[in-house]
């Protein structure tokens, strides 16, 4: 990491993503999460146990580039695909 240990950089994110739900609800988007180090997945892990009163939602996509783009392929249009 940038100088701190892994679990003072993962309550400043989840400081940081629970300040951006105070005021409304908070989408985070994670892709290609077979390619996610350790530590990566301990974050996402960390984050995934907000709870009270923040409103944050983790949608994450584990998967190859094929698997993504048949997904596109066969998507319904009301379906949103992030890459």
């Amino acid at each position: 990491m940038w100088g701190g240990s892994s679990e003072e950089t993962f309550w400043a994110a989840r400081r940081l993503f629970e300040a951006l739900a105070r005021t409304e609800p908070l989408v985070i988007v994670l892709d290609d999460l077979h390619w996610a180090d350790r530590t990566t997945l301990l974050l996402l892990r960390f984050l995934a146990r907000i709870g009270g009163p923040a409103r944050v939602m983790v949608v994450a996509h584990h998967g190859s580039a094929d698997q993504s783009a048949r997904l596109a392929r066969n998507a319904r249009p009301s379906i949103a695909l992030v890459s």
